[in-house]
């Protein structure tokens, strides 16, 4: 599994029609780097961080800040299903999202990522509140959302680079 199919779905567990989700925040909104922020129509941020190995999760800890961040209201760590065997590499303050790459139908059959069509990343340890939170104002939301839009151009490009290649 790869952090994009992780990413689109974390984004739906988050309801991107009811939630801003911003994949890759660090610049443009001085904060530490993101790789999902979740803005609610409230105001209040949630950072989700996606790992897809022991490695990318151990190393995690090294970072100085630590996703500490006095707008984060809630912080998650998404991994797929293979790493649930290290989730004390994850902070006790942080919740977890367990991403599974394939739904069983029986002991023996599976169906594989690329035929799926609702595939399933679930909360299995919700995040410790930071009480201490504030909510973003509307001109920060607008920042967000202006670099969320920006993401999209970028992506469009390498869509048909892709298609101009084959």
């Amino acid at each position: 599994m790869n952090t994009q199919k992780m990413e689109l779905l974390v984004a739906r567990l988050f309801r991107p029609r009811q939630n801003l989700i911003i994949p890759n925040v660090h610049w443009g909104f001085s904060i530490h780097e993101c790789d999902l922020l979740v803005v609610s129509s409230s105001g209040f941020l949630t950072e989700v961080e996606i790992k897809i190995s022991k490695s990318d999760l151990a190393k995690d800890s090294e970072k100085k800040h630590g996703h500490n961040d006095r707008r984060i209201k809630n912080l998650y760590f998404a991994i797929p299903e293979k790493l649930l065997d290290c989730v004390d590499l994850i902070p006790e303050r942080a919740g977890i999202i367990c991403v599974y790459p394939t739904i069983k139908i029986s002991a023996s059959k599976e169906i594989p990522w690329d035929t799926m069509r609702w595939e399933k990343a679930k909360i299995i340890r919700k995040a410790a509140t930071n009480k201490n939170a504030k909510p973003i104002s509307d001109d920060e939301k607008y920042q967000l959302a202006r670099l969320g839009a920006l993401r999209i151009w970028g992506l469009k490009e390498k869509l048909i680079e892709k298609e101009g290649s084959k």
